[in-house]
């Protein structure tokens, strides 16, 4: 029997070894388990993209469509977070996008990625443009991300704008 026939045994081992940071162990675990959940797709993914592995994360992702597996708003939020770190713009913007366009609202916390996306590339202006064509308000999480990049950047007057809106 062992961890392959049990979902979320596995989903956990591959949680904890990414989490470790052992994410060739966590590919292990997933490669040999017999039945695979969204929750399974979904950890693997965060675990590459909580160590940078952004190729690999987008990679599972095609994976997922090649198996059927609807990818759902925590897939698309480990997606843009490992296309943030690694500096993705335009492919973090085009998951974006793509999550959108399959019917998936997108939460606060996608926002915060594209912005700080947006932001880490420099591209204050374009970030604070995102923020205000969001349909929904803007957290001090959002503000602080920009906030950042516009001191990272030399940005003074938005950085001015953001400082007020996070208050």
């Amino acid at each position: 029997m062992g961890f392959s026939s049990y979902v979320h045994i596995g989903n956990a081992l591959i949680s904890m070894y990414s989490k470790c940071g052992n994410v060739v162990q966590a590919l292990y675990i997933f490669e040999r388990m017999k039945v695979k959940d969204i929750v399974t797709w979904n950890s693997m993914i965060a675990g590459y993209a909580q160590h940078g592995l952004a190729d690999l994360a987008l990679n599972m992702l095609k994976e997922m469509e090649k198996f059927e597996i609807k990818p759902d708003a925590i897939t698309f939020l480990a997606v843009l977070s490992s296309c943030r770190h690694a500096g993705l713009v335009e492919l973090g913007q085009l998951c974006f996008k793509f999550m959108v366009q399959h019917g998936l609202e997108p939460d606060l916390d996608h926002y915060s990625c594209i912005v700080d996306l947006l932001g880490r590339a420099g591209l204050v202006e374009e970030a604070k443009h995102f923020i205000d064509k969001m349909p929904i308000f803007p957290n001090a999480v959002i503000w602080g991300s920009l906030l950042s990049s516009c001191r990272l950047h030399g940005k003074v007057q938005i950085g001015i704008e953001a400082a007020e809106n996070r208050l």
